[in-house]
């Protein structure tokens, strides 16, 4: 994978974690009393993950 497609797959993948951290701030009140705040929390830590392994990828022209 090349250095410019891991920068466009970190910056995707954590805008989608902060989306959901800023969800979770903002309604957490809301989204437990429709029970989808183990839906959300979940889809943090799956996007937390996701940016940490990209993070720890070595680009190919390297």
């Amino acid at each position: 994978m090349t250095r410019k497609n891991l920068q466009e797959l970190i910056s995707t993948h954590r805008a989608q974690m902060e989306y959901c951290k800023r969800l979770l701030d903002q309604s957490y009140y809301d989204l437990e009393a429709r029970d989808e705040e183990t839906k959300w929390i979940n889809r943090y830590l799956k996007h937390n993950k996701i940016v940490e392994w990209l993070e720890s990828q070595t680009p190919d022209e390297e």
